[in-house]
């Protein structure tokens, strides 16, 4: 179950990094925060695979991702703040 979770978790981080990038005219915060997610995704995917055949083994794959993660969450404000000055006063 927490192969699957894993995997199924880092899918969602790289489609929503991809949507982000999607953004990414808005500025290099928001490009970087869709890299970092679409990092940290696959790091999420390797790491589920590798629960799965390997079993728990120490590994440094989720701190890796954990802090691309955090990386990808700092450019979030980036990106609310071309959402507000779009929309206008």
């Amino acid at each position: 179950m927490n192969s699957f979770f894993t995997v199924l978790l880092g899918v969602t981080v790289v489609l929503f990094a991809t949507a982000l990038l999607q953004c990414a005219h808005v500025g290099t915060a928001v490009r970087l925060a869709g890299v970092s997610g679409i990092l940290a995704g696959a790091l999420l995917v390797l790491n589920g695979l590798a629960v799965g055949s390997r079993g728990f083994e120490p590994s440094t794959l989720p701190r890796v991702a954990t802090v691309l993660s955090v990386v990808m969450a700092l450019g979030l404000p980036a990106l609310d703040r071309a959402g507000q000055a779009l929309a206008g006063p």
